[in-house]
């Protein structure tokens, strides 16, 4: 039994079935109310300062946040913002189904409440550079646990999500590079991601490097050991026909069955 099927199996009451789904929901609320009272924003946004006040609900509030901002005054803008919203809430719950699938419901939970807690953490780190989207994280995971999966960009291109996925992972991994508060923060809010993430890459690297010592091991033993008959004839052999019978003729040259004089 590993580490996370003891927890689970000691925690189970921390498994929120759906959770990513639910959350999803939760965000198209408060992207109506946004439309509605664009100033309640401010409720939610982080505040360090205010958190200290007692407003403890901003330590969470941010991942209530829709991930597209409502457009006001309606038209095209209104449009494009209400479409974006309903494209990014129709891919959280196909990731959430996959990723329970793949991992089990107490694992999601599990893994959603440290990207929450651990980009709370980021939000309040006394810096300057913000924090990468609560989403962000959530869409690491499935690209790596999924990465054949295509999206079909701007409706037309069939591009696999690994894809997707690594553009925004190189930006990160440069902007990182230039700017250590930066890296700090996207260190902290990619934490959960990584503790899973970098292990399982280990085991990937070592196993394929095994893998590719036993086909050379196995490719070095097939040239070691040539065939023992073959046919004068129809230059078969016991490897390229299994069922075939070699007998030596009287002029001492191997024949197989077929063509035996």
């Amino acid at each position: 039994m590993t580490f996370l099927d003891n927890l689970e199996r000691r925690l189970s009451w921390l498994t929120f079935p759906g959770i990513i789904r639910t959350l999803a929901l939760i965000q198209v609320a408060f992207f109506v109310l946004l439309s509605l009272r664009p100033e309640s924003a401010a409720i939610l946004a982080p505040n360090w300062d205010l958190v200290k006040q007692g407003e403890l609900w901003r330590l969470v509030s941010f991942a209530f946040l829709p991930p597209v901002h409502p457009a006001l005054g309606g038209g095209f803008s209104t449009f494009i913002s209400v479409l974006f919203m309903f494209i990014v809430v129709n891919i959280s719950f196909m990731v959430s189904d996959a990723l329970e699938q793949a991992w089990s419901p107490f694992r999601v939970s599990l893994y959603i409440y440290g990207v929450i807690i651990f980009q709370s953490i980021a939000w309040h780190l006394p810096v300057t550079a913000e924090p990468i989207s609560y989403y962000m994280a959530i869409f690491f995971a499935f690209a790596t646990v999924y990465p054949n999966v295509k999206f079909l960009l701007f409706f037309i291109i069939p591009v696999k999500v690994w894809v997707l996925a690594a553009i925004p992972g190189t930006m990160l991994f440069l902007g990182s590079i230039v700017d250590p508060e930066f890296a700090l923060v996207t260190l902290t809010g990619l934490f959960p991601y990584l503790i899973w993430a970098i292990p399982m890459f280990l085991r990937w690297r070592k196993n394929r490097v095994a893998t590719t010592k036993r086909r050379a091991s196995f490719e070095i033993h097939q040239v070691e050991h040539p065939t023992l008959h073959r046919c004068k004839v129809c230059d078969r052999t016991e490897k390229s026909d299994p069922r075939l019978d070699f007998r030596v003729a009287r002029d001492g040259e191997e024949y197989c069955t077929d063509h035996l004089p």
